[in-house]
């Protein structure tokens, strides 16, 4: 079974959720509609246990990614 890390919400209302499982993801949701708008796979640098997240002022997220042992910077909009 997977697990959720962390949550924020954005200036727009889009909800960012870390997620654990059989992957691990970051999924950008809509606030009103809880529908899946996106999900951040991180292709070749692969998160591994993502935890923490926050999201900067210039659409940007970052997420503390524990199985790595690092904070990484993604942008997500």
């Amino acid at each position: 079974k997977g697990k959720y890390g962390g949550i924020v919400v954005d200036r727009d209302g889009k909800i960012l959720a870390s997620y654990s499982g059989k992957r691990s993801i970051i999924q950008v949701i809509e606030f009103g509609t809880g529908k899946l708008l996106t999900e951040i796979d991180s292709n070749s640098s692969k998160l591994r246990r993502p935890a923490g997240i926050a999201v900067l002022k210039d659409n940007h997220l970052v997420v503390i990614d524990r199985g790595n042992a690092c904070i990484k910077k993604y942008r997500y909009w």
